[in-house]
């Protein structure tokens, strides 16, 4: 056996001042290497030494087998990693929907942010518009500002004024926490990303015919950068003529207009819900069939298997991979805060409406228990000369949504995706809203799978789970 790493992660700045050959630093003939493996009698080490020493023959060779043949899954190999800064929390939505790709993004939940926003170039010629909108931008950073105030000091009164670091930090996310309720989506954000060729090509073609310019502008950086070093991977990036409609969510609806009012609750249902008990059959009947026994009480077989398994599992075992036999599907209203998180679950499949005041603003607790909701209902409002109705920069208005106000969700998850979700929202250290949703989502899905989703609890509660 022998087994090499020959790659990793590496930063292209420092290298560029060592190498004086810019096509070393492609990873395009890695990608050429490993493509020629399936019909070459070389070894893997002498077809990357043959594709490193001639990189231009390389790039011929990927744009061979890549385009003209359709082996596409060779641009995997490259692999590229972007820092991401200056973009609105809105065009992040839209970058994130990519789910082959690995993201880590500035949170707005443990980093107190400073008032710096997006002013789209949709309205940026219009003095106008763009004054209203820098003053609406400034009127909720205002809030913000106020809110973290005020939230940090109620915590501090509470306890007397006197607590550990320790302490003083835990109350300082609270305040960050709920305080960004009010934050619009014009906030400007900043992130890591991860991903292949293939990947960067699909994400750039579905961003390039997006109607918001910042966001085709973001594409088009993006692959304006991949391609100086990998030019012979990426190619089909121009915004095909076929209408998904599925991939194109419309951001904001103002047909209500501009007022919201006080929601609470996600209002999770299950979309064509199973009978009752039919999951733990399936699911009974698959692990029969997998220790080849055809008789017998398959939800029993099921109970048994599923209490040995998570009587020793840790928070860091994945769920059972006989799980994914098992999908339900969930529609909830969720606030932008709340979405922020939901986007990052990409292995689940997702339709996402437009934010709608109609459907309610979201109020954190802690703003609810200090009298202050009236303060988020009211930033969430929009007056009729910021929407744009009717005008090129409708779309555009989208940047003043606020985090509390909603939009509704349809999600499909297997009871695999189900449990790393639970495991992960319904945690006490999650945030309120996103672990109110994981809680309606398991204990709809116990109602229907009261076996094989009996162990859905968030990571702190391993240790101390019960058998079904």
């Amino acid at each position: 056996m022998r087994i090499s790493l020959v790659g990793t992660n590496v930063e292209l700045e420092p290298l560029r001042a060592l190498v004086n050959d810019r096509a070393l630093l492609s990873p395009e003939p890695m990608a050429a290497a490993y493509a020629r493996i399936s019909r070459s009698p070389e070894t893997v080490e002498q077809l990357r030494e043959s594709a490193r020493t001639d990189v231009e023959s390389a790039r011929r060779s990927n744009q061979r087998i890549v385009f003209d043949m359709g082996h596409s899954s060779i641009a995997e190999h490259a692999v590229f990693n972007f820092d991401v800064e200056g973009i609105s929390r809105l065009a992040v939505e839209e970058l994130e929907r990519s789910r082959l790709a690995s993201f880590t993004e500035r949170s707005q939940r443990y980093v107190r942010l400073d008032s710096a926003w997006h002013m789209p170039a949709e309205v940026a010629s219009l003095p106008g518009v763009s004054a209203a909108f820098k003053a609406r931008y400034d009127a909720l950073f205002d809030a913000y500002d106020a809110l973290h105030r005020e939230l940090l000091r109620r915590q501090l009164e509470g306890v007397g004024g006197s607590v550990s670091k320790a302490e003083r930090q835990a109350m300082e996310t609270v305040a960050k926490e709920d305080a960004r309720y009010v934050l619009p989506l014009g906030t400007l954000a900043q992130l890591g990303m991860t991903l292949n060729a293939r990947s960067l090509e699909s994400m750039a073609r579905r961003m390039r015919g997006h109607e918001l310019e910042e966001v085709r502008a973001v594409a088009q950086a993006l692959e304006a950068q991949a391609l100086s070093v990998a030019p012979s991977l990426i190619r089909y990036t121009s915004p095909r003529g076929l209408a998904d409609p599925s991939a194109a969510w419309k951001t904001v609806d103002w047909t209500g207009g501009g007022k919201g009012r006080q929601r609470s609750g996600c209002g999770v249902s299950l979309i064509d819900p199973p009978v009752p008990g039919e999951p733990d059959r399936v699911l009974g009947e698959r692990l029969q069939w997998l220790n080849g026994a055809v008789e017998g009480p398959h939800d029993e077989a099921l109970r048994r298997w599923l209490v040995e398994y998570y009587g020793a599992a840790s928070p860091w075992d994945s769920a059972p991979r006989l799980l994914e036999f098992v999908e339900l599907t969930y529609e909830a209203t969720v606030s932008a805060a709340c979405f922020g998180q939901l986007k990052r679950h990409r292995m689940a499949s997702m339709l996402a409406g437009p934010y709608d005041l109609r459907l309610g603003v979201r109020v954190p607790p802690s703003l609810e228990s200090a009298g202050l909701a009236a303060k988020v209902v009211e930033a969430a409002e929009v007056t009729e000369e910021l929407m744009g109705r009717g005008h090129s920069w409708e779309a555009a208005s989208a940047y003043l949504i606020c985090n509390s106000v909603c939009r509704k969700v349809i999600i499909k998850m297997n009871l695999r995706e189900l449990y790393h979700f639970c495991r992960l929202r319904m945690d006490g250290h999650a945030q309120w809203e996103i672990r109110e949703l994981a809680g309606e989502m398991a204990e709809l899905a116990r109602g229907v799978a009261p076996g094989a989703a009996g162990f859905l609890c968030g990571k702190d509660c391993f240790g101390s789970k019960t058998s079904m």
